[in-house]
């Protein structure tokens, strides 16, 4: 919830968004309080992006999020 970005070894550089290998999107995954929030599957990056902040929006009430 504190993190300003995404993980270091992180594929695409943005917070909670992966690569669905098996469906060929992009995915989305905000994990708080214990679990995980699946935002869904997404054709275009900037969605799955979207989607994200939008999320962790919702979750983080403490810091909402703008950007990556």
């Amino acid at each position: 919830e504190n993190r300003k970005g995404a993980q270091p070894n992180s594929r695409t550089g943005i917070r909670g968004v992966s690569w669905h290998k098996k469906s060929g999107k992009w995915c989305v995954q905000v994990h708080h309080d214990g679990v995980n929030h699946h935002g869904g599957l997404f054709d275009s990056l900037d969605e799955a992006n979207a989607e994200a902040i939008r999320i962790r929006n919702r979750l983080y009430t403490n810091n909402l999020q703008d950007q990556k």
